[in-house]
């Protein structure tokens, strides 16, 4: 009888281990026997960096895809469940589903990210979501003046869209709690620049403030010394893009630290089981969570995986840490701004033209929807 993986979460992370499971499994010549049951809530396949460009601009048809290939090569070792969880028995190996079903594991993997606002908050349907985007596009282009709180990546690059695709015709104003754009996990020099570009497009910056949508078309922005300097901002769209929360609430509480991420070891397990994985957003690695840190981490669990599936007590699983950040940043289709480490130089600037080449005009679309069979 096969060895059953569930992986939890059909996202980046999700359907590109249940993918890299599956094909190991019946590659011509292997002999591991292995079923894999991923679990989703949603229809389709969504690419999360381009939900920001979809927001503007109606790109669906570059990222938007069905599972329906994700197994078809072999339809009796692998099987999509649409559903949620809500809760993990790891003495019965089972997993609850808002339905009321339960699925039996061998071994299983967290990959249910994170819990964010929009413009990252679609609905599961498919029809839902295309409304969702649709009305986002609508909202943004009858609005006037538009607030985005929060300058981490998303906020920054949300705000530099606006901008690129309406020009003078909308105001855009990024409040940001920090003294520059996104978090201190990225030296000054790139931040400065990115501050740069986005003024360069009209995004208005507020630095070292924290903004309150207060729902009646104002933004009440605070300064982070005190409120003798507080103002408030006409919004006619505002958006709220703050740190988002890890998705793990239905994992037992030893499992999960203070924040409510699931807890791990450098092999990606988690602390106390050998046979739970958890991988991405949802996990405790200290690192900025981002989609283009997935190949290293979905490697490591098909890895570690396959070889405890097989039965090899001697191996010696694969490890995965964190390293010195990068960062690719879209901002408009015109500007673009990376940087990455390298030997002996540090972390070193991308030009536009390099970040632009290696997204590509889809902004990786079309590599990203190969983990789901497109």
């Amino acid at each position: 009888m096969p060895k059953e993986v569930i992986v939890l979460g059909g996202g980046v992370y999700g359907a590109n281990i249940a993918k890299g499971l599956f094909d190991a499994a019946t590659a011509a010549g292997k002999t591991l026997d292995l079923h894999v049951t991923l679990v989703t809530s949603r229809d389709d396949f969504l690419f999360p960096p381009v939900n920001i460009r979809n927001s503007v601009d109606d790109v669906a048809s570059w990222y938007i895809r069905p599972y329906d290939k994700i197994f078809a090569s072999k339809p009796s070792a692998g099987k999509v469940v649409k559903g949620t969880a809500v809760a993990i028995d790891k003495t019965a190996k089972t997993v609850r589903l808002e339905t009321g079903a339960s699925l039996r594991y061998d071994f299983l993997v967290i990959a249910t990210g994170q819990i964010w606002s929009a413009p990252n908050n679609p609905p599961n349907d498919h029809d839902a979501v295309l409304r969702y985007f649709a009305d986002l596009r609508a909202k943004i282009s009858a609005a006037k003046s538009v607030v985005v709180i929060g300058g981490g990546s998303v906020g920054t690059e949300l705000a530099a869209e606006i901008k690129d695709h309406y020009g003078d015709a909308k105001r855009v104003t990024l409040v940001h709690s920090e003294r520059l754009p996104l978090t201190d996990a990225y030296v000054d020099k790139f931040r400065n620049k990115v501050r740069a570009l986005g003024e360069e497009l009209g995004v208005e910056f507020i630095f070292d403030a924290r903004g309150e949508d207060r729902g009646d078309g104002t933004v009440l922005v605070t300064p982070n010394g005190g409120k003798a300097q507080q103002e408030v901002l006409a919004a006619d769209a505002v958006f709220v893009c703050l740190s988002p929360a890890p998705n793990a609430a239905f994992a037992p509480p030893e499992w999960r630290d203070a924040a409510g991420r699931v807890r791990v070891r450098d092999t990606l397990q988690v602390h106390g089981d050998d046979a739970v994985f958890a991988a991405g957003d949802v996990n405790s690695v200290p690192e900025t969570k981002q989609a283009a840190k997935a190949a290293k981490a979905v490697a490591t669990v098909i890895a570690n995986v396959t070889a405890l599936a097989a039965g090899d007590t001697n191996a010696r699983l694969r490890t995965y840490g964190p390293g010195m950040e990068a960062i690719a940043l879209s901002l408009g289709t015109k500007k673009a701004i990376g940087v990455v480490p390298l030997p002996f130089f540090g972390p070193t600037l991308l030009p536009g033209f390099v970040v632009r080449k290696i997204k590509g005009p889809d902004l990786f679309s079309s590599k990203a929807i190969q983990a789901v069979g497109y």
